[in-house]
């Protein structure tokens, strides 16, 4: 087998790989079209959709001008008094 067959065979593997995994559905006018989605945010466990969402905090976060892996505390809060009793 040549170097070209084998990347051929390799990119079709990887082809059927991902065609086995994809689900495909039929949604007609008056169907529920956000319940394909909840089901499918449903059958993640908390870590998986939260593996989903950091990122996209931290880039809205990058957006608004924020920088860095650890955001810190606020300063401009100097002291809180209790009303007294």
């Amino acid at each position: 087998m040549t170097r070209h067959e084998s990347a051929s065979v390799d990119a079709d593997e990887r082809t059927a790989a991902r065609s086995a995994r994809l689900t495909t559905r039929i949604i007609k006018p008056g169907d529920d079209q956000g319940a394909i989605d909840r089901a499918y945010w449903e059958s993640l466990s908390v870590s998986e959709r939260l593996a989903f969402v950091w990122p996209l905090t931290r880039q809205q976060l990058e957006f608004a001008g924020y920088r860095g892996d650890q955001f810190r505390l606020r300063r401009s809060v100097t002291s809180i008094q209790r009303r007294g009793r």
